[in-house]
């Protein structure tokens, strides 16, 4: 006759079991879109897009062309509107594309296919008040690796006066005279 004890046993290595299978699929689901991770320590304020095919989903790693260590990546779906912002340098960029997303070392396993950018992306501040970036155009690709566009794309910053409540109050040269006001403004992105 078995022991109520061996029963249990059994039971917890059926558990276990099923638990470290869940654990092990949930590490290979597709991120969402949008960043993945930015190891640069530097603020994300430049515009990366991608333009891209229904039916497959894209990971982008931006690597220093200074560093081999990756700087930054994204996820993507295909045929959806995708931009992401990326940290000052000039990168080289490669870009995998596949089906079903297994992970950042396998990517998307056998049938992944890597686009490798042949000249770097810079991106940077222009003038005083645009932020340079790129779009990508992946839509030829696949049939033709050579058919990869590059574009430059721009955020332009201006300024104008605030819509609601457009003076602020700030302490007058006096403590005790009046307040003066001033115009406050906002800053708008817009690409340019």
């Amino acid at each position: 006759m078995p022991m109520p004890f061996c029963r249990y046993l059994t039971a917890c290595r059926v558990l276990l079991t099923v638990m470290v299978a869940l654990l092990a699929a949930s590490s290979r689901a597709a991120p969402e879109p949008g960043l993945m991770w930015n190891r640069t320590g530097l603020p994300a304020v430049f515009p990366l897009q991608l333009r891209t095919p229904p039916g497959l989903d894209y990971r982008v790693m931006l690597t220093p062309v200074d560093d081999d260590a990756a700087a930054l990546a994204a996820y993507a779906h295909g045929g959806e509107f995708f931009r992401v912002l990326v940290p000052p340098g000039t990168f080289n960029v490669s870009i995998a594309a596949g089906r079903e997303w297994q992970g950042e070392k396998r990517l998307f396993g056998p049938e992944t296919r890597v686009f490798d950018l042949e000249t770097p992306l810079t991106f940077r501040i222009r003038g005083l008040s645009r932020r340079q970036g790129h779009v990508i155009d992946l839509r030829q690709a696949l049939e033709d690796a050579e058919a990869i566009r590059t574009a430059p794309q721009g955020l332009c910053q201006t300024l104008r006066l605030a819509p609601e409540d457009r003076w602020l109050s700030v302490p007058g040269p006096y403590p005790d005279g009046p307040d003066d006001r001033i115009p406050r403004y906002e800053v708008r992105p817009r690409l340019c």
